[in-house]
C-alpha cells in the first residue's frame, strides 16, 4: 500500500489533487495499491490513525510553495514518527530540495514530474536498495548528508498516464459556474508545461520550458467519458497553456462540445481566434494582462504591450457573451509608483470598456522559487525563507509578508487593497442596474488619483446594495 496526500486550505479543498491521480496511475499499473487523501489542514489529525494503521510503504505528498505547507509537515512529522517513509513532490520540492530535506520528518523528495520516480523509488524502499542511481530524488544518508541525483528526462508521451478516478469521487469535483449557465462543471487538464518565459511562472524550471500534450483522442476520449458519466455541461482547462497549439485546441472543443473557460494570453488574439473562441462555446478568459505599463511588460519578459492588452479588449468587445477575468500583478522588483498608477488607470478604463469585464483582485508578486524574478530578487538582497513553516507565514499572513515585498513604494499592503477595493467596486456599479452614472466618473478618479478621502460614494452604494437586498427579501416571501 502506498499512500498519496494533498493538503488544502478550506477556500481551496475543492480544487483536485489532479497530479497526484497521475502519479497513482501509475503506481497502480506498476502493481502498487493506492489510496489518495485529499484534506482540508484543518482535518487532517482526523486521517493520521486510519493512515497509519494502514501500514504503507511510504507516504507522499504533493505540496506546494505557501499552499498549506505548516499542515503539510505537521501530518508528515506524525507519520514519520510512526517509522513510516515520507516523500514530498510537486513544484516546493522540486525546486527547493534542499530545504526540504534539512526537515527530520521528509525522507526523501521527488524533482519533477513524479510518475515514473514513484515507481522506481517504491521498488527501491520495499528492497531497502541504494538511491543513488534513480533519477530525479533527493534523499538523506545515514550521516545525514543531503543527495540530490541525476535529472530525470521529462515524459514525452503522456498518454502513458491519465488521472485515475477511481482514487477519488469525481463527483465531489463538480462544481456550478451560474455567471456562466454551468450547473455542473469540471476541472481538466490536457497538457503541461508552457512554452513563453515569462519571469514570474516556475514553468522555466520544473518544465524546463517546454510544452507536451495529451493526444487530442486521448483528451477527447477521456472527457468524453466524464462528460456521461458525472452530467458535466461545462469544463474549466487547467493546462499551464492550453491554447499552445491553437489547432488542436479547437479540435479537441468542436469534438467535446462543452461550453468551457481558460487561460490565455493577449498576444494570441487576432480576429479570427476571438471569433472561434466564441464560436467554440468559450464563457470566460483568464486573460493574462499582468501590467499597464510597458517597461514592467518587457521586464517579467511579457513580450506583450500594453497595447496589445487594448487590442485583445477590443477584439473580445465584439463577443460579448464571453467574461473576461483579468490577471494582474503589482509590486514587481524595481516597479515604481507611478508605473503601478498606469496599470490601475488600465484597468479601471477596462472595466468602464467591456461589458463583461469582471475585475476581482490585484495580485501582490511574490518571489516564488523557481522564477527568474526570484533570482533577481535574492540578488537584490531579498531575504528568502530559510524553512518550510516560514513560506506558509510570509505568504499568507499580510502583516509579515511585507518583508517579501519587493518596492519600497508599498509600505503597507493595506493601501494596495483600497485600490482593490475601489476597482471592484467600480466594477460593481458600471455593471449594475442602478444608473450610478456621476459616481462612476468619482470613482474612476479617485482610482487614477489614489485619493480615498470623504468616502460619499462608498457610502451611498453600501445602502442602495442593503435596500436592494432587503427587497429582494421582501419579493421572496410572496
Amino acid at each position: 500500500m502506498i499512500i498519496l496526500i494533498r493538503v488544502n486550505s478550506e477556500e481551496t479543498i475543492n480544487n483536485p489533487p489532479l497530479g497526484l491521480l497521475y502519479v497513482g496511475d501509475a503506481l497502480k499499473k506498476a502493481g502498487y495499491d493506492v489510496k489518495v487523501y485529499h484534506v482540508s489542514e484543518n482535518d487532517i489529525l482526523s486521517f493520521t490513525e486510519e493512515i497509519i494503521s494502514l501500514n504503507p510503504l511510504w507516504v507522499g505528498f504533493s505540496v506546494n510553495t505557501g499552499w498549506s505547507m505548516r499542515a503539510a509537515l505537521r501530518l508528515t512529522s506524525i507519520i514519520k514518527d510512526a517509522g513510516i517513509p515520507t516523500v514530498w513532490g510537486n513544484a516546493h520540492a522540486s525546486i527547493l530540495p534542499h530545504q526540504c530535506l534539512l526537515e527530520v520528518a521528509i525522507d526523501f523528495v521527488v524533482i519533477g514530474e513524479g510518475e515514473v520516480t514513484a515507481v522506481e523509488l517504491s521498488k527501491a524502499i520495499a528492497k531497502k536498495a541504494d538511491y543513488h542511481d534513480i533519477k530525479g530524488i533527493g534523499f538523506k544518508e545515514s550521516g545525514g548528508r543531503i543527495i540530490i541525483t541525476k535529472s530525470r528526462e521529462l515524459i514525452e508521451d503522456l498518454d502513458q498516464y491519465e488521472m485515475d478516478w477511481t482514487l477519488l469521487d469525481p463527483d465531489a469535483y463538480v462544481f456550478e459556474a451560474p455567471q456562466f449557465g454551468m450547473k455542473r462543471a469540471f476541472q481538466f487538464i490536457t497538457s503541461r508545461g508552457c512554452p513563453h518565459s515569462c519571469g514570474f511562472c516556475f514553468n522555466q524550471e520544473f518544465n524546463r520550458g517546454r510544452w507536451r500534450a495529451h493526444s487530442e483522442h486521448f483528451v477527447i476520449d477521456k472527457v468524453l467519458a466524464l462528460k456521461e458519466k458525472l452530467g458535466l455541461d461545462g469544463i474549466r482547462f487547467w493546462d499551464d497553456n492550453f491554447f499552445t497549439n491553437r489547432k488542436r485546441a479547437f479540435r479537441i472543443l468542436d469534438a467535446i462540445g462543452l461550453p468551457y473557460t481558460s487561460e490565455i494570453r493577449v498576444d494570441y488574439f487576432n480576429e479570427e481566434f476571438a471569433k472561434k473562441l466564441s464560436a467554440s462555446g468559450c464563457k470566460m478568459v483568464l486573460l493574462g494582462l499582468e501590467s499597464g505599463s510597458d517597461r514592467i511588460l518587457k521586464l517579467i519578459n511579457k513580450n506583450t504591450t500594453r497595447k496589445a492588452n487594448w487590442e485583445a479588449l477590443k477584439l473580445l468587445n465584439r463577443y460579448p457573451q464571453i467574461s473576461i477575468h483579468p490577471s494582474v500583478i503589482v509590486g514587481f522588483p524595481s516597479e515604481t509608483e507611478d508605473e503601478y498608477k498606469e496599470t490601475l488607470d488600465m484597468f479601471a478604463e477596462m472595466i468602464r470598456t467591456h461589458p463583461n469585464f469582471w475585475f476581482v483582485r490585484l495580485g501582490i508578486w511574490v518571489p516564488y522559487p523557481g522564477c527568474d524574478l526570484y533570482k533577481r530578487a535574492v540578488a537584490d538582497g531579498i531575504k528568502m525563507p530559510a524553512r518550510i513553516e516560514e513560506w506558509d507565514d510570509l505568504l499568507f499572513d499580510t502583516s509579515k509578508s511585507k518583508s517579501l515585498v519587493c518596492v519600497d513604494w508599498i509600505a503597507d499592503k493595506r493601501d494596495i487593497e483600497i485600490d482593490e477595493e475601489y476597482l471592484v467596486m467600480l466594477n460593481k456599479m458600471v455593471h449594475s442596474r442602478i444608473p450610478y452614472g456621476p459616481l462612476i466618473h468619482l470613482l474612476h478618479w479617485r482610482i487614477k488619483n489614489r485619493f480615498y478621502g470623504f468616502p460619499v460614494e462608498k457610502t451611498i452604494f453600501h445602502i442602495v446594495g442593503s435596500l436592494l437586498k432587503g427587497i429582494r427579501k421582501l419579493v421572496s416571501r410572496f
